[in-house]
């Protein structure tokens, strides 16, 4: 399962992942999608700094 938040102005987005491991574990991440890699990777460090880190 995806959850994603599009950017009021359409710019980036960004969300949570779900899943399951090959072993049934459930697991978990921050993911967004931004014109940059490098936006694309400051966006995850501002999730994760608010949010806290995924597990898995």
């Amino acid at each position: 399962m995806k959850n994603f938040v599009l950017h009021t102005h359409g710019i980036n987005m960004t969300g949570r992942w779900v899943g399951l491991s090959y072993d049934g574990q459930i697991m978990t991440g921050w993911g967004s999608m931004a014109k940059s890699e490098d936006e694309a990777r400051d966006l995850i460090a501002g999730l994760k700094e608010r949010e806290g880190e995924s597990v898995g």
